[in-house]
């Protein structure tokens, strides 16, 4: 967790001492994140016996979940889940364009790092224990924004019960695929979730291309 949190914090730095654009952010990310997989190697190449679990942890699994861990993920993670929920004017006014926000009053820059600084919270407390499950928060969003238009009043808690219920679906799928053997969850929701953002993109894309 504070691993995840650390990484966030350089990212910003970098992001904002080179100007702090989009693609600053982005590039800031991917140095940050670079360095973090390096130092990753190293701590896998001296695993020993823990390797197993290492990666397993890596590829996003909840095997080795406690019920304490359960409730250390599940309080402040879901308090930290709502509070978006009373921003959700403000964010469908970022919807509109930062230009337009601005004239309706919204500090656009401010309002942003607030969001990524929540996001990266929330993201470091549920990475601690279960591991990367990676493409959860890139298809279910987008799926649901699909469904349901951009007001982020219906989008967001739609998003929070569709993400809960495709984990437990994968996390079924993951012990029941090849038993008696458990397969990370995270393998499970790259595999759905690969084909399905590849397809949400290409619509996307045809959209705005008429």
């Amino acid at each position: 967790m504070v691993g995840g949190l650390l990484a966030f914090v350089l990212t910003m730095l970098i992001a904002e001492k080179s100007g702090g654009s989009s693609l600053n952010y982005v590039l800031g990310g991917v140095v940050i994140g670079l360095a973090f997989s390096a130092f990753q190697s190293m701590i896998l190449s001296m695993a020993g016996s823990q390797l197993h679990n290492a990666m397993f942890w890596l590829f996003g699994s909840f095997a080795n979940v406690t019920w304490n861990n359960v409730w250390f993920i599940f309080i402040p993670a879901l308090a930290m889940s709502l509070i978006p929920l009373f921003w959700a004017k403000e964010l469908n006014l970022v919807l509109l364009g930062e230009e337009q926000a601005r004239q309706m009053g919204l500090n656009v820059r401010s309002f942003n790092r607030w969001m990524m600084v929540l996001a990266s919270v929330i993201t470091s407390v549920c990475v601690a224990f279960v591991g990367i499950i990676g493409f959860v928060g890139l298809v279910v969003p987008h799926l649901c924004r699909m469904i349901l238009g951009g007001d982020h009043r219906l989008v967001l808690p739609a998003s929070i019960i569709t993400g809960g219920a495709l984990m437990m679906a994968a996390d079924l799928a993951a012990r029941m695929i090849f038993v008696p053997f458990e397969l990370p969850v995270g393998a499970i929701t790259t595999l759905i979730g690969t084909p399905l953002f590849a397809y949400l993109l290409i619509k996307r894309g045809r959209m705005y291309n008429g």
